[in-house]
């Protein structure tokens, strides 16, 4: 899908997700579920889903030829009346990906507002906390190995 975003970009979602589903007469139709409170999630990739009619295949004859009763069906199909296109977005890398309209987003580029601390503001290490953290490995205690035991 051509867009605004890319995959991997950061975006903020809103509180609205599309559910798409079948009524009592096999027509495909969205709605939207109320998800609260809004929260971020990575762009994973794209897809479409198709809104309109399921028609059931069908019996249309039987006849009989040289290996006994033989039928004739004709296959089921979609009478499509409309096509929305989705981003597929994650709140974390092993979630299911969720389907959300271009207009339910929106771009967490720029600032830091629902994007995860640990992508927005990497922590400095300065030359203390490297002594700091030097110092603590070297008295941790080890087997006879020098692999660190636990406490």
């Amino acid at each position: 899908m051509k867009g605004k975003y890319q995959i991997g970009d950061w975006v903020a979602v809103s509180t609205d997700i599309p559910s798409l589903f079948y009524d009592d007469q096999e027509q495909r139709q969205m709605k939207n579920v109320h998800h609260d409170p809004p929260y971020a999630a990575q762009i994973v990739g794209s897809c479409t889903r198709m809104l309109g009619k399921y028609v059931a295949g069908q019996n249309v004859a039987s006849y009989f030829n040289e290996e006994g009763l033989d039928w004739d069906w004709d296959p089921a199909y979609m009478e499509v009346s409309q096509v929305i296109t989705f981003w597929l977005v994650r709140r974390g890398m092993t979630n299911k990906p969720i389907l959300v309209r271009d207009g339910d987003c929106e771009a967490a580029i720029g600032s830091n507002e629902g994007v995860p601390w640990k992508w927005t503001n990497p922590y400095k290490w300065t030359d203390a906390d490297r002594k700091q953290l030097s110092e603590t490995i070297k008295n941790s205690p080890r087997d006879k190995k020098g692999k660190w035991v636990t406490i």
